[in-house]
Formats: structure tokens, C-alpha cells, sequence
């Protein structure tokens, strides 16, 4: 995202807007007008839209309603920030108040950089407006709606949101009360949980929240998954085979 960022920026030095969505995103005809609509609009200086999930393969119940695919708003409004950059728009402004790179590389493999960076980014003031008529539609493959997979991605949400914490608050001071926190995130993600099912009537969301506090702990005695390890090295090594096709 660094790379791409920073391509877009010195690419078009003129341009008051910078846009992105993933490469396994597809726009909407009204996407663009929608988002700079928004950006003009609302004056905000972040702009963040709905991702609408295509699954390969027709999703259960507990799939839809799932925080992970789930994002819970439905109308435009402000809001406090962004949880990802997988539909978005930042004016120029927003990048000349931070040093490159953008988003932290500490996050890599564990993901989480661009939520890091929009918290940072409400840190500094700058405000986020959310166009709900701004939709992009994501692919998302059978892997992903398999159980197993869900719950690892709260886990790691877990762990994402500790990193987050210690990162802002690095004294010892600021340990010791993230310590607090993560102890009262449990009983807390139980009485979530209760309230998830009272919503649902499905167990997959129900364990959410307890994924989530479960992956924060985990994390704190140095236990963090690295979802996107692989997937870097997998491309490392296409990347090696193209260049020396005899290896």
C-alpha cells in the first residue's frame, strides 16, 4: 500500500484526491462521482464506503451477518474512522501531515496497517465521512466463509488492536493499563457475545467478540498470528521463478 500511495502521489502532483480499492474489487458505475461527491460534500477529509461481498459459493446465514462481512452502517454520515483501506478516499492534505512510509511496516504480516493509520489519523484531527451510495463489491472465495478461517480473523483482529494500543501508549504507565484492558476485554466479549446470539441466533458471530478479546491476550504473551506471511513469500518466490525460470 506504501508503494501504491506514494506512486499515486508523485504520479499526479496535482490531484486534490487520492482513491483506492482492492485488487479484488470491482466499482460501482457511480463509485468515483459518490466518493469525490462525498469528499465535497461533507467537507471530510477521509471518505470510506460500503464493500459488498460476492461469495464464490452460496453463504449460510452466520456468513452474512458476521462483523467480519458485516460492516453495520447503512447510512451516510460521519464517523469517528475507518477499519480498512479497501474502499477510500483521502485528500492529499491527509498524507503531508505524516512521514513516509505511510503505514507502519510492523504490521506486514499481521495486517492492520491501514487501521493503524486511520486511527493515527483521527489522532491528528482529520475527519472521515461515510458514503454508504459509494459501493465497491468484493470476491471473497470459499476459503474465507469456512469457519475455521472466520474465527482466525477475529483472533486476529485481537492481536491488531493490542498492537495498535501498545504502539500508542509505550510507557510503562500505558502497559499497565492496556494489562487492565485486556483483562476486562473477556468477561466483556462474554456479555458481547450474549448479545451478538440475542441478534443472530447463530453461533459463528456469537464467538466473535470472544475471538477478538481471546486474540488480544494472546497477542500480550507474544502470541500473534501472521495471516499474510505466506501470501508474501508466495509471491517472493513467483517472483524468483520468473527471474531464473531454470531454479
Amino acid at each position: 500500500m506504501n508503494r501504491a500511495f506514494e506512486t499515486a502521489l508523485d504520479s499526479f502532483p496535482s490531484a486534490e484526491f487520492i482513491l483506492m480499492i482492492d485488487d479484488d474489487e470491482i466499482a460501482s458505475p457511480l463509485w468515483l462521482l459518490e466518493m469525490v461527491g462525498g469528499a465535497r460534500q461533507s467537507g471530510a477529509d477521509i471518505v470510506g464506503g460500503p464493500v459488498v461481498r460476492s461469495f464464490e459459493t452460496a453463504p449460510d446465514r452466520a456468513a452474512t451477518l458476521h462483523p467480519v462481512f458485516d460492516p453495520g452502517l447503512s447510512f451516510s454520515r460521519f464517523i469517528p474512522s475507518l477499519l480498512g483501506s479497501g474502499n477510500c478516499l483521502l485528500r492529499r492534505h491527509v498524507f503531508e501531515s505524516f512521514e513516509a512510509p505511510y503505514f507502519d511496516l510492523r504490521f506486514n504480516f499481521l495486517g492492520g496497517g491501514d487501521m493503524d493509520f486511520f486511527k493515527r489519523c483521527r489522532l491528528k484531527g482529520f475527519t472521515t465521512y461515510w458514503s454508504n451510495d459509494a459501493i465497491v463489491t468484493e470476491s471473497v472465495p470459499a476459503q474465507r466463509m469456512k469457519a475455521r478461517w472466520i474465527l482466525r480473523r477475529g483472533l486476529a483482529i485481537g492481536a491488531i488492536n493490542y498492537q495498535i494500543d501498545c504502539k500508542r501508549h509505550p510507557s510503562r504507565l500505558g502497559r499497565s493499563l492496556i494489562f487492565i484492558k485486556n483483562f476486562l476485554t473477556l468477561p466483556l466479549s462474554a456479555l458481547r457475545a450474549v448479545s451478538m446470539f440475542q441478534r443472530t441466533r447463530c453461533l459463528l458471530p456469537t464467538l466473535h467478540p470472544i475471538c477478538v478479546a481471546t486474540g488480544r491476550n494472546l497477542a500480550a504473551f507474544g502470541f500473534s498470528p501472521s495471516p499474510y506471511k505466506q501470501a508474501k513469500q508466495t509471491e517472493l518466490d513467483a517472483e524468483r521463478l520468473t527471474a531464473h525460470p531454470s531454479m
